[in-house]
């Protein structure tokens, strides 16, 4: 069983990249936010463990609603929220 859900923005590239792949080695399911959906993906092959990707965003509220209900009903819980976007 994984350790939980984190949550982070800005995981196209970069610092949020880096996030990812070491919350992914360390078992984590990673949920992977950010505004280009093909960056996400790049980097979702690269990782450990599980995942699950959604375009969104941040500076829309609406959208950042939407994404977090998908996420509650889809993924489940939020353990850990890593704000990393812009």
């Amino acid at each position: 069983m994984g350790k939980g859900n984190v949550v982070i923005t800005g995981a196209g590239s970069g610092l949020g990249a880096s996030l990812a792949k070491k919350y992914s080695k360390l078992g984590f399911h990673v949920v992977l936010l950010g505004r280009t959906k093909q960056k996400l993906l790049n980097v979702a092959e690269t990782l450990a463990s599980n995942y699950t990707v959604y375009e969104v965003d941040v500076s829309s509220k609406k959208q950042v609603t939407e994404v977090f209900n998908q996420i509650k009903e889809e993924v489940g819980a939020v353990d850990i929220l890593i704000n990393n976007a812009g």
